[in-house]
């Protein structure tokens, strides 16, 4: 027989799971978002911001955050699509590669 009780458990965790990949996701758009601004105003000074300040990559880093914050503002729904963020960035990597 069943244990119902593992199964609720294991259910809450599988949603738990869905749910902590959107907050994740949501996260990753917003510092997209902070980046694209901070580089927009900082443009001269932005590889030393981004290493003395922030103390993160302009290269990889933060261009990924860039990257799929401008995807998300053109295809906004793609948040709610449960689509996980390493998802998100192979798509738009192959994107990419088609223009």
């Amino acid at each position: 027989m069943f244990q119902w009780s593992a199964v609720r458990v294991c259910c809450r965790l599988i949603a738990a799971d869905a749910s902590s990949r959107k907050i994740k996701l949501i996260i990753y758009v917003e510092r997209g978002s902070m980046y694209h601004q901070l580089k927009q105003q900082h443009d001269g000074v932005w590889i030393e911001m981004c290493q003395d300040i922030l103390h993160i990559c302009s290269q990889t880093a933060v261009n990924r955050y860039i990257s799929v914050y401008e995807f998300a503002a053109q295809f906004p729904l793609i948040i709610i699509c449960d689509l996980a963020f390493e998802t998100i960035m192979r798509y738009k990597s192959h994107e990419r590669i088609g223009e």
